[in-house]
């Protein structure tokens, strides 16, 4: 099922249908059916990561019912049932991690940290700011005669 608008109608289709999970992006999800002998314990649960070990008689989709956003990042990530997380694990024994680094956090970051600077030396040099502000005006133009 495509991770688009058409995918997101077409999910939600299936789930007032009855279907129990749809994976956004692969279109075998709707083929594989759980069968609960499979088992996941938690490692590590914050607010930007989550650590999981698991052991799988066949390949399945973990669902993790938290909310799915961009900014989460495991390998390969997908959205299943429209809000929550989930990704492909293989079978047998394995350990999966979710951390989550949005992508406007690392900007944000370095925006912050120049702005404080800047605040910084206009406060032990408060003249410094208007030296670097005329500096940089355009000086006026002589007429020509």
């Amino acid at each position: 099922m495509a991770d688009n608008q058409a995918g997101d109608h077409e999910a939600l289709r299936l789930l007032r249908a009855g279907a129990i999970d749809v994976i956004h992006g692969d279109t075998e999800a709707r083929n594989m059916t759980p069968d609960g002998s499979g088992r996941v314990d938690i490692l590590d649960y914050s607010d930007t990561r989550v650590s999981l070990k698991i052991s799988a008689p066949q390949a399945a989709y973990l669902i993790l019912a938290d909310a799915w956003h961009p900014g989460w990042r495991a390998t390969p990530i997908q959205r299943a049932n429209l809000i929550f997380r989930a990704l492909l694990s293989p079978a047998g024994d394995s350990s999966i991690v979710f951390s989550f680094e949005p992508g406007l956090w690392r900007a944000a970051l370095y925006i912050g940290c120049a702005l404080w600077l800047i605040t910084l030396l206009a406060a032990l040099k408060p003249g410094l700011i208007q030296k670097v502000i005329s500096r940089s005006r355009l000086k006026p133009r002589r007429s020509e005669a």
